[in-house]
């Protein structure tokens, strides 16, 4: 019966582990939790840094938006600079966010906190496109933030 027992919830105890291995090692915390958060500025971030709190000014010349595949949820994308830099057009940080920025606004100071990451297919070839039109380069290390919105 023993035995039974550790081939049955042997497979499904040891897919669980790395499920939440994979978790933890991608967010910086097991699931459903907030990763350590380091203050970073847009010069300093990197790929590395898992929670971090980004300051900076997101400029809103170009507002992009993603829709998730239900059409449920929202998101909002743009760079962030520098603090206080309204001239540069060089990207090294793209936030993602479900809060929509201010419509008014084209430049404001900005703290999010979130989970940085390489950009990998959230930032596709259609969102690089467009920034590019919109007159601004990408850096070729860009780092996505994914901001935590509640």
């Amino acid at each position: 019966m023993k035995k039974l027992l550790m081939v049955v919830l042997g497979p499904m105890l040891l897919v669980a582990v790395v499920a939440i291995g994979v978790v933890w090692w991608d967010r910086g915390a097991p699931p459903g939790f907030r990763p350590e958060v380091v203050d970073v500025t847009p010069d300093d971030i990197t790929w590395n840094h898992r929670g971090v709190r980004l300051r900076g000014t997101a400029n809103y010349a170009v507002r992009l938006t993603q829709k998730s595949s239900r059409g449920d949820r929202t998101w909002y994308l743009f760079p962030v600079m520098p603090l206080g830099d309204t001239m540069s057009r060089h990207v090294r940080v793209v936030v993602r966010t479900e809060r929509a920025p201010d419509p008014m606004l084209g430049f404001e100071d900005v703290e999010i906190e979130g989970i940085a990451r390489p950009p990998g297919a959230v930032i596709g070839p259609d969102v690089r496109e467009a920034l590019i039109q919109a007159g601004f380069e990408l850096d070729e290390k860009l780092v996505l933030v994914e901001a935590f919105d509640d």
